[in-house]
């Protein structure tokens, strides 16, 4: 390399399988000013050398491609608690229907977001006890505190104690306008004024935004109760393989997250398909044009690939030990289903009033597993398939996705799934097959279940 400073990037922080070479490096400083007319000069000169590269690849072609196998790789431990987000504060209120699906999903917690202003915090904050308790479930309640922290955090803690809310708060994630990390000033301000309110609830330090900031500016433990970051695939890279591989890189993130917050828990609060704001930006952000989805939805949220793409999620933040996900928003073109009143941007995001995403069947496959345990697998082609066992009692469900747009065939190493038609998931996306070998034929972007039970 020549010319310019340049800056390596381990891009593992944002889950990216990925390393990156900039310049001008970031301390040098940020932003660096570049004006017009001036040059920036770089080199990368690049070498290979084939070997016997082609004389394996013909090996390859001649044999045949290999089905994808799927083996067990571990001992079963705890699935983590999942839950959604709620949306925006304004948004209409949610149909029974709606209510009594989110219900049959199980969701351990409903994320509500409450901005700097204590009138805006505690109108967001009472519509989320409602839906609450409409749905049987508890509160993840975000703090975004600013500078009139104290007065906002007195409020909150009259209010949930005249409306008797307090007992549907599981935890505090407890974040300030100022900080990209959670400084022990905060949480520990955030639990004087309401533990007293909600002696159950946890506090919880982080960051609202990617693993980089938590790892840039370490928690401080002795102060939290757990710890959280966000997760979403498209910092760097946006097609679908690229997405792909940011999955072993989530479980990647839980691993580094453990080893430097003192046992403490690891939530991963929230995973999305795309970033839900720009924590380095220097200025406001610019409208989308007319027409144009916000950077923050992308149309791939209704298709089969989003679904495949968080059981891959799903199975890889589990089996990393991460105690508690909270995924995407309940409706509308960052949720689960869309809106009753259908999408208000039909031709980018072509959906139907009130349907359902195929992400949300997932949840439902998931659902009758809440508080059960998963096996860890491992797939021979991790960019292809990937798979996840669930156990509850004596029930197991095998869950399997391929991520390709083509049919793959798989070999699943479980002798249970030797006697059993797989179903597809939901039920009228195209059926899986076996062939004179046994492998499953799975279409592409589909999903397959495997269900039995064990003495």
């Amino acid at each position: 390399m020549e010319g310019d400073t340049f800056e390596m990037e381990d891009q593992r922080n944002w889950t990216d399988a990925s390393f990156k070479t900039y310049c001008t490096p970031l301390g040098l400083p940020f932003p660096v000013d570049v004006r017009p007319g001036d040059e920036v000069v770089q080199t990368v000169t690049v070498r290979i050398d084939p070997g016997d590269v082609g004389a394996k690849t013909a090996a390859r072609a001649a044999s045949g491609p290999e089905p994808v196998r799927i083996r067990p790789a571990g001992e079963p431990r705890p699935l983590p608690a999942w839950g959604f987000g709620l949306g925006a504060a304004d948004d209409p209120p949610l149909t029974d229907e709606a209510l009594a699906r989110i219900t049959a999903l199980r969701p351990a917690h409903l994320r509500v977001d409450l901005p700097a202003v204590a009138d805006e915090a505690l109108t967001a904050l009472r519509a989320a006890t409602e839906t609450a308790r409409r749905i049987n479930t508890r509160l993840e309640v975000a703090l975004h505190l600013g500078d009139d922290a104290d007065a906002l955090l007195k409020r909150l803690a009259r209010d949930l104690a005249a409306t008797a809310g307090s007992g549907l708060v599981t935890r505090w994630l407890v974040f300030h306008q100022a900080e990209n990390s959670t400084s022990a000033h905060w949480i520990e301000t955030a639990r004087g004024h309401l533990a007293p309110a909600t002696p159950e609830a946890a506090f919880v330090g982080g960051t609202d935004a990617y693993f980089a900031e938590l790892n840039r500016g370490r928690p401080p433990v002795e102060a939290c109760d757990a710890v959280t970051f966000s997760i979403n695939p498209q910092v760097h890279a946006f097609d679908d393989r690229s997405l792909v591989e940011t999955l072993a890189m989530q479980a990647v993130a839980v691993d580094s997250a453990k080893r430097f917050c003192g046992g403490r828990p690891v939530l991963v609060s929230p995973v999305t398909l795309r970033p839900r704001f720009n924590p380095n930006a220097t200025g406001p952000e610019a409208p989308p044009p007319p027409g144009t989805l916000p950077p923050s939805a992308d149309p791939r949220q209704r298709l089969p690939f989003a679904a495949a793409w968080t059981l891959g999620s799903f199975k890889h933040l589990a089996e990393a030990g991460a105690a508690a996900v909270t995924y995407y928003e309940l409706r509308g073109w960052r949720g689960l289903f869309e809106t009753a009143e259908g999408s208000p941007l039909p031709d980018t995001f072509p959906s139907t009033p009130g349907e359902v995403f195929p992400v949300c069947r997932l949840f439902e496959e998931l659902a009758p597993f809440a508080g059960g345990t998963i096996t860890p697998l491992r797939s021979s082609k991790p960019l292809t398939a990937e798979a996840l066992l669930l156990a509850a009692g004596n029930r197991r469900r095998l869950l399997v996705a391929n991520f390709r747009p083509e049919n793959t065939s798989l070999r699943i190493e479980l002798s249970m799934t030797d006697r059993i038609d797989p179903r597809p998931v939901p039920p009228a996306a195209a059926a899986p097959r076996r062939d004179a070998d046994g492998n499953l034929t799975l279409p592409g972007g589909a999903i397959a279940a495997f269900d039995w039970s064990e003495s």
